[in-house]
């Protein structure tokens, strides 16, 4: 962590340190989703042309998390970032953000039931060892 922190610049990519370009997937999902409750509250008071703009908004995020961050050999979603040499990578780290997309309600059913899957998986493997020890 304090090599991280410390780090000002790296020299291929300056003037900008490209170190903590990070698109994370909690975050987008969030996003995403507060364009739906927009459009929803849009809605309720009729302004159609309101909430036609939030439901583009958050078909256009939701479209970018599948396309961009759902990585089918992990199963799941991950962030991304932009790594020292510019290039964008995808994050290793199975984190709880990447449970987010849950808030979309347009995501893919097997979606669904993949990451409901790895949830019960996780669940199971920690109860067995709390249960054995």
């Amino acid at each position: 962590e304090s090599r991280i922190t410390s780090r000002r610049r790296c020299s291929p990519c300056s003037p900008v340190d490209r170190w903590f370009l990070v698109k994370d997937v909690g975050l987008n999902s969030v996003y995403a989703a507060a364009w739906r409750v927009m459009m929803e509250l849009a809605a309720a008071v009729n302004d159609t042309a309101t909430a036609q703009l939030c439901a583009k908004e958050a078909d256009i995020s939701t479209r970018a998390i599948l396309s961009k961050m759902y990585v089918a050999p992990l199963g799941g979603f991950r962030s991304l970032y932009v790594d020292w040499d510019g290039q964008e990578k995808v994050s290793e780290a199975n984190v709880v953000q990447n449970l987010l997309p849950l808030l979309l309600p347009t995501l893919p059913r097997s979606v669904v039931d993949a990451l409901i899957a790895e949830v019960r998986s996780q669940y199971l493997r920690t109860h067995v060892k709390q249960n054995v020890c």
